[in-house]
């Protein structure tokens, strides 16, 4: 399991934990709803909340989510049942998947990603074809780039990201 600590302050104040607890992963996959942030700019020390408002797959321009997952060798998820579907996911693969030479999961979003490999191994593929393998400790920073993850097919993969929305020219 996940483990998530919020602070925040309270009414007066004063630093608190707003919220202590252990995830379970999103009903389908293996991904983590850790922490959303949806109506940025934001100012400390008020309006952060717990962060548990995940209400699209992606943030809004200045929001935040931040996901961790645990993706075992042969790609599947950790719970199988009902996935969550997201329409702003589901559009973010429509627009990725743009050709048959493709992997399945090619996604574009209107984020910057911020990855860090914990452990295992994964894949970040970009539209040149080159696959760059991340190990534990990499950081990757993905700038709304047309892109595809792989976990490793002998080790898996567990990862986090942050997710920050932005704004494309």
């Amino acid at each position: 399991m996940t483990r998530v600590v919020v602070t925040g302050f309270t009414g007066q104040g004063t630093s608190t934990v707003v919220r202590d607890e252990e995830l379970a992963p999103r009903p389908g996959s293996s991904l983590f709803d850790v922490w959303a942030y949806d109506d940025g700019p934001v100012l400390i020390p008020t309006g952060l909340g717990d962060g548990r408002q995940f209400r699209t797959h992606f943030p809004p321009e200045n929001g935040v989510r931040v996901y961790t997952g645990k993706m075992a060798a042969d790609g599947t998820p950790a719970d199988s049942s009902s996935p969550v579907i997201y329409p702003d996911l589901v559009d973010a693969m429509t627009k990725g998947n743009l050709g048959p030479d493709r992997s399945p999961g090619f996604h574009a979003s209107d984020t910057i990603d911020v990855a860090v490999i914990i452990a295992g191994e994964m894949g970040l593929e970009l539209e040149d074809g080159e696959i760059t393998t991340l190990r534990p400790g990499d950081i990757v920073i993905q700038n709304g780039t047309n892109h595809a993850w792989h976990p490793s097919k002998t080790e898996g993969c567990e990862i986090a990201w942050v997710l920050i929305g932005a704004r494309r020219q």
